[in-house]
């Protein structure tokens, strides 16, 4: 009870179960925005386009440099959005120290990604509206905006495929297990492969590209149902997880290890 004299709060009140659903909460919340924002990210580029006057581009890229015949622009929106996955990601603390650091670097390159655009040269895009040629930075002779976006998307294949996993012997059910991994390893070669169109084959940039950030995008959808039915934020908030050996193990109230075919949300 609030002293006598002490002005009301305009906070309210929250249980101890809500308030530590509200916490865990939080990382769903991060995971489902990079996941919305990554299957969003080229259909917002294109019909945000559009409405600007831009023409369909050959690639993501380039509506960094393209206008609309009223100089309207989607770069902010590119390096908004860019800039908000990079963060998330550099934010986002995973369930291992290896996933944490893997996704640092995606954090950078992203943001690498936004400062160092494309090369563009008009007379060789699509209807691009802007007259003004930019070299673009190159590293060694080879494009900065190229290299940070390849190396981006190993990054996070290698967390698809490497790291994804450390959580499913939380799941009881063998099947469901197989699901996810299913569903990692696939995602885990889908985006490599589903920019090799758009760093060889011109002309096939921006669909390929697109597909492959949607299915960036899938990832953390994905891993977000997988938590949400382990209950894994929780149980780490409780201090009823470890890592030990590249696994986590769940312990019950006594501090003993549950057995896999035993774990339940």
């Amino acid at each position: 009870m609030a002293a006598p004299g002490t002005p009301p709060s305009v906070t309210g009140s929250l249980s101890s179960g809500d308030l530590q659903n509200r916490i865990v909460g939080s990382y769903f919340i991060m995971r489902a925005g990079i996941g919305i924002i990554g299957i969003g990210f080229p259909l917002l580029l294109l019909l945000g386009g559009l409405t600007e006057g831009i023409c369909p581009q050959n690639s993501m890229s380039a509506y960094y440099h393209a206008l609309g015949p009223h100089l309207g622009s989607m770069r902010n929106w590119f390096v908004g959005l860019l800039f908000m996955i990079a963060i998330s990601l550099g934010l986002y603390r995973g369930f291992s120290v290896v996933e944490d650091l893997v996704l640092d670097a995606a954090a950078v390159l992203g943001v690498c990604v936004a400062l160092f655009p494309m090369a563009w040269e008009p007379t060789k895009e699509a209807c691009p509206g802007s007259t003004v040629s930019v070299p673009g930075a190159t590293l060694f002779g080879l494009s900065m905006h190229l290299t940070c976006a390849i190396a981006f998307f190993l990054c996070i294949a290698f967390v698809c495929w490497f790291c994804a996993d450390d959580t499913l012997p939380l799941i009881a059910d063998p099947a469901r297990r197989g699901y996810y991994r299913l569903g990692y390893r696939t995602i885990a070669i889908l985006m490599p492969v589903c920019m090799l169109p758009a760093w060889l084959v011109s002309g096939a940039e921006f669909w390929a590209e697109a597909l492959g950030v949607m299915v960036f995008g899938a990832y953390w959808l994905l891993k977000n149902k997988e938590l949400e039915e382990t209950a894994a934020d929780k149980k780490a908030f409780m201090g009823r997880l470890r890592l030990t050996g590249g696994e986590i193990e769940e312990l019950d109230e006594r501090g003993v290890v549950v057995p896999h075919d035993a774990a339940r949300p």
